[in-house]
């Protein structure tokens, strides 16, 4: 793969950058067969928007497109006060408030990080997507994002998967996923969440 990649010196040293693209490469060949000359991108997931990372991403790839995927902040606590209970083994309403306060702030903290990379990237090269917008929207959504990355659309976008098999499904509820859903609730925090928590938060 390295040597229909790039050409290595003689010392064998390779580049960060190609390092990157190798990796990525030889993971997705363990997948299925496919020719290197067809790979027009390479997407690179990452949870949060740690500025060292995206500073050796940038120089790197200078012109990258960027998807940033958003969410209300209160669904978001929602979701993350079930992981919490999960993990201690307590019930969802005795998770303690320092949770509430270190999830804002990581939250917070990840939003100010995102604005300050929109800034550095070319605007038309920057997509920012709401979770429940993805949901609703679907099949238009991700049409809408192929045709901006000019690539062409393929139903099986419209899949939860991972390596071409059924996504696992969310980590509190354990349910499997099989798609996207339609009937997603904007606002189900509503029903989630005690007043305190949601006026704390929004």
């Amino acid at each position: 793969i390295a040597n229909e990649y790039c050409h290595s010196s003689s010392a064998r040293m390779i580049t960060r950058k190609a390092f990157f693209v190798l990796l990525h490469v030889a993971y997705v060949l363990c997948v299925r067969p496919l020719a290197i000359s067809q790979i027009r991108y390479i997407f690179y997931h990452t949870h949060t928007y740690v500025p060292l990372e995206w500073q050796a991403i940038l120089e790197d790839f200078p012109e990258l497109y960027l998807i940033a995927m958003t969410r209300d902040p209160r669904q978001d606590w929602a979701s993350w006060k079930k992981h919490h209970a999960l993990r201690m083994e307590r019930n969802i309403s005795e998770v303690p408030p320092i949770c509430l306060f270190f999830s804002e702030y990581n939250y917070s903290r990840g939003s100010y990080e995102l604005s300050n990379l929109v800034e550095r990237l070319q605007h038309d090269h920057v997509r920012i997507i709401g979770l429940e917008d993805l949901h609703i929207f679907n099949e238009v959504a991700l049409t809408e994002v192929c045709s901006w990355l000019n690539v062409e659309f393929n139903e099986c976008l419209l899949q939860s998967t991972f390596n071409g098999r059924q996504w696992h499904g969310n980590a509190a509820s354990g349910k499997r996923a099989s798609g996207l859903n339609p009937n997603f609730a904007r606002s189900a925090w509503r029903n989630e969440l005690p007043d305190n928590e949601s006026q704390t938060i929004g």
